[in-house]
């Protein structure tokens, strides 16, 4: 009769584990056989697994992913940072895409510092086999980073001495000045460590795009470069359309907008990417300009940002803005937010609703939503159970035990989905007013940050028991 505790298996029988508590063993066991509710701790283990497997909010796919990617689940099992190994670029993509004519859609990815030589050396399986170049780049990064962590080694013996009296501070200084503190690295070194460095491409890819492969590898999907801020589709790339280069620290914007209508330009008639004339270079003004502004907006096309500013070239034409874009009359499909890495490359996704950099200077007219959006949040437990009691529609001879014992399975399932949801929506809204406090930008628009005494970080502050009467929660409140 204990917390999660089975029914009892003998005819005589104490009080069972079962969700709602207040059958018999026999009766709860009976009940489970007949297909009404499985055993209260079954119920709230599967729920846990459920979440844990399929978070109830936007984050990349476990399953549409290369095997060789390591998609982190960070704090409370949210799945938005991917890291990729030395085995070539890779693929993943999110659970949720964008569907023809559903409008303007917007994430943005945190470029993560990538690992040391040492790291990646010791993930490297024992048969490969690495270029020369590649090869002299890792030795020469092996011994500076030997070098520098023997540099910071004596610098603390230094100190531990110093403060024990033993190194007279004189002595110090003369060392430091005699050129004692360490290893100059040139300007050819740090070229190597550029070479070493993890690459990352970033865009947008449907389903059929092959995960073994960067993005903008074939026709199906279409990606930014960081090397150049070059844009890439169908393994074709072009580096003079407007890009910005981007590394460790920056974060890069991915907007799609998505039509039904393409104006008869369709699969066929969709140049993009480097073939696309209307996307080569910068758009044409003069009587014609808003015109085609007008004649964009009615296509499917893509567009990138960095730090929140607009990549491309613009035009303003009788006062409207317009231009930008990467890719325009884009092959029609439902298009995934997709993330490749390279080397050590690692990605941070945030699928909104808030933003560290929220896109700016779009054209006239254009609006995004985030990508959180495609996912519908979870409900509320009684809600939950509404609509669970109208889709399984009891018959009217329907026990009330065994109704009671169904509504509490669901309610209890609805907490810990609800749960997951607001944990996931608290450490965004934290994350992201970190990152714009590290900047120096504003956070007035960001909800205010509500801690509960008494709550541990990472915790639910919901949990639930399955006790002897009903399912009660950690603050006593029974439901």
């Amino acid at each position: 009769g204990g917390v999660g505790a089975g029914p009892s298996s003998s005819s005589g029988g104490g009080p069972g584990g079962a969700v709602g508590g207040a059958p018999s063993g026999d009766a709860a066991a009976s009940l489970a056989a007949a297909g009404y509710m499985p055993p209260a701790h079954q119920v709230e283990a599967a729920a846990r697994k459920s979440v844990a497997d399929c978070p109830p909010f936007v984050h990349l796919s476990s399953r549409d992913c290369a095997p060789q990617l390591r998609v982190e689940d960070g704090p409370a099992g949210r799945r938005l940072t991917v890291r990729g190994g030395m085995r070539g670029y890779r693929m993943a993509r999110a659970t949720h895409g964008v569907a023809p004519g559903t409008g303007a859609y917007y994430y943005e990815a945190l470029v993560l510092e990538p690992p040391s030589a040492r790291e990646l050396v010791s993930e490297l399986p024992p048969n490969v086999r690495l270029g020369r170049e590649l090869r002299r780049t890792v030795q020469d990064r092996l011994v500076e980073e030997e070098m520098e962590l023997r540099r910071k080694r004596r610098e603390r013996e230094e100190a531990v001495a110093r403060e024990s009296g033993s190194l007279p501070s004189a002595g110090r200084k003369k060392k430091k000045t005699s050129g004692g503190a360490g290893p100059a690295f040139g300007s050819g070194s740090q070229d190597r460590q550029k070479l070493l460095a993890g690459h990352v491409r970033i865009g947008w890819s449907m389903r059929t795009g092959d995960l073994q492969a960067p993005v903008g590898y074939d026709r199906w999907s279409y990606g930014l470069r960081d090397i150049a801020g070059s844009r890439v589709h169908d393994s074709r790339r072009e580096d003079r359309w407007g890009g910005e280069p981007f590394g460790p620290g920056d974060v890069v914007g991915f907007a799609i907008s998505l039509v039904r209508d393409e104006g008869g330009g369709g699969a066929g008639a969709g140049a993009s990417g480097a073939d696309s004339s209307s996307a080569a270079g910068p758009p044409s003004g003069g009587a014609g300009g808003g015109d085609r502004g007008r004649q964009l907006s009615r296509t499917s096309h893509i567009r990138f940002f960095k730090n929140g500013q607009p990549m491309g070239h613009f035009v303003v034409s009788r006062g409207v803005r317009h231009g930008g874009e990467a890719f325009d009359r884009i092959l029609p499909g439902t298009y995934y937010p997709a993330v490749s890495v390279y080397m050590g490359g690692a990605v941070r996704i945030n699928f909104g609703p808030h933003f560290v950099h929220p896109p700016r200077s779009l054209p006239s007219g254009m609006k995004v939503r985030p990508v959180s959006e495609l996912c519908t949040p979870p409900p509320e437990p009684d809600e939950a159970v509404e609509r669970a009691l109208k889709e399984r529609a009891f018959p009217k001879k329907t026990e009330e035990v065994a109704l009671r014992a169904f509504k509490d399975a669901v309610r209890a399932e609805a907490i810990i989905r609800r749960e997951c949801y607001k944990n996931h929506a608290r450490r965004h809204v934290a994350e992201v007013r970190a990152e714009r406090e590290a900047r120096g930008l504003s956070t007035g628009d960001l909800p205010e940050e509500r801690v509960e005494a008494g709550a541990e970080e990472g915790k639910s502050r919901m949990k639930v028991n399955v006790a002897k009467r009903g399912i009660a929660i950690s603050n006593g409140v029974e439901l």
